[in-house]
């Protein structure tokens, strides 16, 4: 994962089949061993790797919802990918303000609100994923009523996905 971003921060082109397989791997994981087990992979960070962490974390938790929920295999992958990648845009936030002590100003949070923006942008750039990645990434800060980022979108406009992604986002 940490190498993806990197890849992906130092403007080199990769491609999907560098991604495909962590996703395709962790939902292995997940449908060939006890659900709770795989749970004992969340959680551990540092402030070095927190950002890494969170991305593996939100993507676990996904898949395991979507699994319960009962989504089909390539729904899960597509989610499993946004959700890995759901805070690519963030590396485009200077680290002034992501690791700021304290509150954001106003016009630092609102800069920070463009990470899904930022996101969406460089992962139509990795080769081989579907534009449905991008959306659901773009739309995982919407609210059901409306108060979300980066459009104030309601309830039936935002991808069920993106909702997965922005309850595992909020509880992570």
């Amino acid at each position: 994962i940490v190498n993806i971003f990197n890849i992906i921060e130092n403007g080199r082109s990769i491609g999907s089949n560098v991604i495909f397989p962590i996703v395709e791997k962790i939902i292995e994981t997940i449908y060939y061993t006890d659900d709770c087990s795989v749970l004992l992979l969340t959680g551990f960070r540092t402030k070095t790797d927190y950002f890494y962490a969170h991305s593996l974390d939100v993507c676990i938790y996904c898949i395991l919802a979507a699994k319960e929920m009962g989504f089909k295999l390539d729904e899960i992958v597509a989610l499993g990918v946004a959700a890995l990648l759901h805070d690519l845009g963030k590396i485009k936030i200077p680290g002034s303000i992501l690791q700021k002590e304290g509150a954001l100003t106003d016009e630092e949070f609102k800069y920070v609100k463009n990470h899904s923006i930022f996101g969406k942008q460089m992962v139509l750039k990795i080769q081989g994923l579907p534009g449905e990645i991008g959306e659901i990434i773009l739309q995982h800060h919407e609210r059901c009523d409306g108060s979300g980022y980066p459009y104030g979108l309601k309830g039936p406009d935002i991808n069920i996905l993106s909702k997965i992604i922005a309850v595992a986002d909020v509880y992570d």
